[in-house]
This record gives structure tokens, C-alpha cells and sequence, in this order.
């Protein structure tokens, strides 16, 4: 199958009709106007205080309960406050998850911050940044590999998830392991999902900033909106995973959706670029049907794109669908945890919670007084 990269689509679309992806400037909450921040904690509201009928929430709650079997917590703020949470088998609003590759968005925006600061650059080689760590016997265009390429998962490294995500757990080195990878695809050219990539992106920012990507992520983007990261897996190097086993609890995956949606901006500070926020969510290449687990509108950077009842909306995606769902021009935050997921030979048992959000959550705020 053929993919197009950003670079081919947008000169393809040179003066024609841009893709309606994008969330409009128009539909997004001015993060100024806001009355109070979720810094300290979450309030909770009645939905009808929102014009939203409580009954949307009722049937969520029968549908978590008979489609999501493995499902932990769901949890729906909007305008800035809660209106609806959901706990299973003794889960509760204060426990830690593992995100699963939800983190990679969170390594986004980590990026995005290093970016700004002007430590790298999407169009910086792999060559550049990490010399050191390419191996001897890596294939050679590695080093040609860029930033972008890593966040938009075109590095064309072969990568199969039925296995190599397993073997790169066990490898000694997980960088080496994925440096090391078959080229299988001109980078930029190809969209081949690969959480190794993503531990490459970690070690990066490492190298640029001095600090692990937990620290980074700590200082400059969980601090400062009022989140303790839990556990976040690392490497035997330690450096932290860049793609999987961050912990939060369900309410800090809620706040951190909500800092996207006021387009990185918290109470009176900007802590991820506006223009990172608009970018790394905005259609930047078109996954390959066998790696199209978002099955939405495209890709960003490490952020599944969607629309839904014609709204456009982006989100995170881990394992047993956990995952941060924002809608901008709802002013909706829909999150989802999964603590314990069942084997991959047992795909009935996985948790389906999106359809929930995509025909019941949405269509019920969408319909508000």
C-alpha cells in the first residue's frame, strides 16, 4: 500500500482545499476565560448545570458495564469540571495505570517543550543527535533518520508488534536493539507503527537536555498542572520508556487531556508551544491499514486524529484502549484506563470503550441545551 508523507500532501494540495482537520481557532475555549483550574483537584458538577442530560451518562454506564469488561475507570469533564466517572473491581479516581502508549503523546509534548527551548528540531538527524549510540552495524540511513520521522512513526524501521515489542523488553539495550532494526522504508516515507522508535525519541531528548525524559516531563509539563508521575518504566541504561509504562491515575490523564484542549496553555501559564498543540495534533501522514489501530482521520505526532458527529477530536491510544479522547469544539476531555489487560490471544476480552465515546459521550454533549 502506498503512504503518503506531510511534505507529499501538502504540495499535492498546494491551492486546493485543505483537509478539514485542523481544530478551528474558533472552537476552542480561550484558556484566559476560564473561571478556575483542575491544579489542585477536579471538581465535580451535576451535567445538568451543563444542559447535558444525566440519562447519556446512564447508558454509558450500561455499556461500559457489558462492552468493557477489562475497563478500570472513564472518566468525562467538561467545560473544565467533571460531569461523570465510572470505576470497576475497587478502582478508584486516586490509583496509578500504566497508559500504556498513551505515553507516547506525553512524549510529544515533552518534545514539543525541547523544541521550543530550541535543544532540537524536527528536522535534525539521528546522525546529529545521537552519534555515539548508532551501533557499528546499523543499517546506514539510520543516521538519516529525523525527529520528525520518529513522532509521525515513518522511520522505516521494520517493526512486527507481535513480537518485537517483546523482544525489545528483553534486549539489554532497548536503543541498540531498535537502532539496529531493518530500513525497510525510506524515513519520512512510510507510516510503520514502532514503539522502539519511541524509546529512540526518549534517548534523544536525554542527550539535548541533560535530563531523563521523567525529569523533563516532571519540571516542565506535570508540575506545573498539579501531577506527581507514579511509576514510568526504563530502560536497563535507565532511561526512561518513551513509549509505554507511564503510571497516572485516571484524573491526572484528564488533566493532562486538558491542557491540550486549552492549546498548552495552564492557568496563566503556556507550558507546551500553541503551536506544538495545533501541529502535533493536525494531520501529519495517513497510517497503513494493518497499523491503523486509531482507525480515525490520520496521524499526528504520536496523536491518533478523529472526527466525530463533525467534530474533529485527537487522542491517545495504549494498549486495552486506554486512552485521552479531547474534542476540542465540545470543550470534552473523555479518558479511559485499563489496570489489567488480557492476553493478546484473547482479543474478545479486550476493552472497546471508543464506541461508547463516539455514539453515546459525544453525541449526548453534542445535543446539550
Amino acid at each position: 500500500m502506498i503512504t503518503l508523507n506531510r511534505r507529499q500532501i501538502l504540495g499535492a494540495l498546494s491551492g486546493a482545499i485543505a483537509l478539514p482537520l485542523a481544530v478551528p481557532t474558533a472552537d476552542r475555549v480561550a484558556a484566559q476565560e476560564r473561571p478556575s483550574w483542575p491544579t489542585d483537584g477536579w471538581e465535580r458538577i451535576d451535567p445538568e448545570e451543563l444542559g447535558i442530560d444525566p440519562a447519556i451518562f446512564e447508558a454509558a454506564s450500561d455499556r461500559l458495564q457489558s462492552e468493557t469488561p477489562t475497563l478500570s475507570a472513564f472518566v468525562v469533564a467538561v467545560g473544565g469540571s467533571l460531569v461523570y466517572e465510572y470505576y470497576a473491581d475497587g478502582f478508584g479516581s486516586d490509583d496509578t495505570t500504566d497508559i500504556w502508549s498513551s505515553t507516547k503523546s506525553v512524549t510529544s509534548a515533552v518534545i514539543g517543550i525541547a523544541v521550543a527551548d530550541g535543544l532540537l528540531s524536527l528536522d535534525d538527524r539521528l546522525a546529529d543527535l545521537i552519534p555515539d549510540r548508532l551501533p557499528a552495524e546499523a543499517d546506514p540511513a539510520a543516521g538519516e533518520i529525523t525527529v520528525r520521522d520518529l513522532l509521525t512513526m515513518s522511520s522505516g524501521w521494520e517493526w512486527d508488534g507481535t513480537v518485537d515489542y517483546a523482544n525489545l523488553d528483553n534486549a539489554d539495550d532497548w536503543a541498540a536493539r531498535t537502532l539496529t532494526l531493518p530500513i525497510v522504508a525510506e524515513p519520512g516515507q512510510a507510516f510503520i507503527y514502532n514503539s522502539g522508535s519511541c524509546h529512540v525519541m526518549s534517548v534523544v531528548l536525554q542527550t539535548v537536555a541533560g535530563q531523563t525524559l521523567r525529569d523533563f516531563a516532571q519540571d516542565r509539563l506535570f508540575g506545573p498542572i498539579g501531577v506527581e508521575i507514579g511509576d514510568w518504566l526504563e530502560s536497563p541504561q535507565e532511561e526512561t520508556a518513551g513509549g509505554w509504562g507511564l503510571f497516572l491515575t485516571p484524573h491526572d490523564m484528564a488533566k493532562f487531556g486538558y491542557l491540550f484542549l486549552n492549546g498548552g496553555r495552564w492557568e496563566d501559564q503556556q507550558i507546551v508551544p500553541a503551536e506544538w498543540v495545533e501541529e502535533s495534533t493536525t494531520f501529519q501522514i495517513e497510517p497503513i491499514a494493518e497499523n491503523d489501530f486509531g482507525g480515525g482521520t490520520g496521524y499526528g505526532y504520536y496523536w491518533w486524529l478523529d472526527e466525530v458527529g463533525g467534530f474533529p477530536g485527537y487522542f491517545s491510544l495504549g494498549y486495552g484502549e486506554s486512552s485521552i479522547y479531547v474534542v476540542p469544539g465540545l470543550d470534552l476531555v473523555m479518558v479511559a484506563a485499563t489496570a489489567e489487560v488480557p492476553d493478546l490471544a484473547e482479543p474478545g476480552l479486550q476493552t472497546r470503550p471508543r464506541p461508547i465515546m463516539r455514539d453515546t459521550i459525544v453525541p449526548g454533549i453534542a445535543s446539550r441545551a
